[in-house]
């Protein structure tokens, strides 16, 4: 942290500038391993931020550029806290190099291993190896192979979809197109999960098609945000009422690769015990 305010002192730019710039450099690093170069806003990482940029660029708050990168910064605060990720696990994408893409997100998995699993394969120090011994049946883990992979990260895929009506089973035929144009190996593709954020739910026939599919796909259901009755600062982020995470649903290809663990349990728990602002 010091050395962030030295360097902005000699170069006399301000000390929060110089922390975007060094996060967003951490952030390139992460996942410089994608074939598609994807750009952080500059501007922008977090729904603050973003608020005072609106407003230097009068930006209405009526306009559907406004609401839809407001939302995928809530959809990220959304992350943060239902699956743990960290602030330079997940990047919001500039618009005009998103391709489809909106967020990028690292998640750790090894939150979700059970207990007891932890517990045998701690050493005599108590630790826990970076590798380990998973029950087996028929030779085969119970557990992904993922969670040997990365540090047991994987690699998330993250569309924002704001709409009035319900998801068609159109969008779940284009998700899956453009997984399938950048997911490319076997191994990414045991290691990389796509995902669809909305505030509406599907259709049946979307229902259908998300079930059906051969990727790994999770759907979260989010409240738009809703600026509070009375209050007329639009650019405060105090004066919204944060939409809530209404519902966490994983395909049956997601649910073999999440076998075993604890995602389901501990994501819904959070889920019901949400107290609206």
């Amino acid at each position: 942290m010091a050395a962030i305010f030295e360097i902005s002192r000699i170069h006399k730019l301000p000390s929060s500038i110089w922390r975007r710039r060094l996060l967003n450099d951490q952030i390139r690093r992460r996942f410089s391993k994608l074939s598609t170069v994807y750009h952080p806003s500059s501007s922008y990482h977090d729904v603050p931020s973003y608020l005072a940029y609106a407003k230097s660029q009068n930006l209405s708050i009526e306009s559907t550029v406004f609401r839809g990168k407001y939302y995928e910064f809530q959809t990220k605060q959304v992350l943060e806290e239902f699956f743990n990720c960290k602030e330079h696990d997940l990047m919001v994408t500039g618009g005009s190099y998103d391709q489809g893409v909106d967020i990028l997100g690292k998640w750790n998995l090894k939150q979700y291993l059970p207990a007891h699993l932890l517990n045998m394969n701690r050493d005599s120090a108590g630790s826990t190896p970076s590798k380990l011994k998973l029950p087996s049946r028929n030779g085969k883990s119970l557990l992904s192979k993922v969670l040997q992979k990365d540090a047991f990260c994987v690699d998330l895929l993250i569309q924002c979809k704001t709409s009035n009506k319900k998801i068609p089973a159109k969008l779940i035929r284009e998700l899956s197109g453009m997984y399938n144009q950048r997911v490319k190996t076997p191994r990414q593709r045991q290691s990389t999960f796509m995902v669809l954020v909305s505030n509406n739910t599907m259709t049946d026939d979307s229902l259908n098609q998300f079930t059906e599919l051969s990727i790994p796909m999770i759907f979260l259901q989010v409240e738009l945000p809703r600026l509070k009755e009375g209050r007329k600062g639009a650019y405060d982020q105090r004066n919204y009422e944060k939409g809530l995470l209404l519902s966490y649903f994983r395909n049956p290809k997601a649910k073999l690769l999440l076998g075993g663990l604890n995602d389901y349990e501990d994501i819904n728990y959070k889920i019901v015990s949400q107290v609206r602002e």
